[in-house]
């Protein structure tokens, strides 16, 4: 019971991180979105602050999240740190282009596809419904990268538009772990695991 009470307090706070990242990920992919007076430069900024807050929201889920397994949590860390560096870099190098600073950007969607992909596929933990939504978002993410990388041609406003709603359907899905929260696991599953927890407690 007492490990109960531990694995209840680490799924609210977790709901709590997903809903606040999520939230400050919003803030800036709408004002990418949204705003039609700010320069192309700006723009681009505000997409890699919301891949920032994505990115750090991944690694802590990758750290803390002890429902999942090891080589995923292990996924989670090296894309959430992967995330990171792209975001760092198009934020602190000023001689970067829109176009390089886009290309990066479009790079670490694609990458967010496969993962979200390979998360729906090898996550029995979840409900199905949970993994064909995440498996949707995963080709989402896919699709508007593809696009991105085979129109590099356009305008470079258009290109941030369709990463930037990538980023926001990521968004709104963290979010939206907070008001679902405990109910997209397979109940066998998660008292599966928690026993295991409490025979590592016990020895």
């Amino acid at each position: 019971m007492v490990f109960m009470s531990k694995s209840t307090k680490q799924q609210s706070w977790l709901n709590v991180v997903n809903l606040v990242f999520g939230i400050f990920s919003i803030i800036f992919i709408s004002l990418a979105l949204l705003l039609p007076t700010i320069s192309t430069q700006l723009r681009a900024a505000f997409v890699a602050i919301s891949l920032l807050f994505l990115s750090i929201l991944r690694a802590i889920l990758g750290i803390t999240e002890l429902k999942i397994d090891k080589k995923t949590r292990i996924l989670n860390i090296v894309a959430g740190g992967s995330g990171i560096f792209i975001s760092l870099i198009s934020l602190l190098e000023p001689i970067l282009s829109s176009h390089i600073m886009t290309n990066l950007l479009s790079i670490y969607l694609f990458l967010f596809g496969l993962i979200r992909i390979v998360y729906s596929i090898v996550n029995k933990i979840y409900i199905n419904k949970y993994r064909i939504l995440t498996l949707l978002i995963g080709i989402i993410s896919l699709i508007l990268s593809i696009g991105v990388f085979a129109c590099s041609n356009i305008e470079v406003i258009t290109l941030l538009y369709l990463i930037g709603f990538g980023y926001l359907v990521s968004s709104i899905m963290r979010i939206s772990r907070f008001f679902i929260g405990k109910e997209i696991y397979k109940p066998i599953k998660i008292s599966k695991i928690l026993d295991e927890e409490n025979g590592k407690e016990n020895k």
